[in-house]
């Protein structure tokens, strides 16, 4: 009784996944609910601008974050190392931010307060309510 939900090349289903739920099967993503403020998404005392149609109709979305999209700078948002995991090659570490974790892939294994750097670009929203991606900006 299987459905199909996705079809399409890897590539394409990564880059833009048509709800959460491709978007955590292909590949590894962390989902939050973050409150949206005009144009920006708050992210527990930070917040990120983002232009994306349709926005301003939603008072919250689920934004999608990957770890390997992420960076470590003082200039972004602000949180603390909770924990970081040996991968073999990389760290991942795990950043609260407010009262949520953000994972950002890292050669060097971090601890203390740190700044996650987010690029717009690289991010993915959905509905909190259907879980169907919003429409990419263009």
């Amino acid at each position: 009784k299987g459905a199909v939900v996705a079809a399409g090349p890897p590539d394409e289903l990564y880059e833009r996944p048509g709800s959460m739920f491709v978007a955590t099967f292909i590949s590894d993503m962390d989902l939050i609910d973050v409150p949206v403020s005009g144009d920006r998404l708050v992210i527990g005392e930070g917040s990120v601008h983002c232009w994306w149609p349709g926005l301003a109709a939603y008072e919250r979305v689920v934004l999608g974050l990957r770890p390997e999209k992420l960076d470590i700078d003082d200039s972004g948002v602000a949180g603390v190392v909770d924990h970081v995991e040996f991968m073999g090659d990389h760290y991942l570490v795990h950043v609260a931010v407010g009262d949520r974790v953000i994972r950002v892939k890292s050669s060097t294994a971090l601890e203390g307060r740190v700044g996650v750097a987010i690029d717009p670009q690289s991010i993915h929203l959905f509905d909190p309510a259907t879980g169907e991606a919003l429409l990419h900006p263009v």
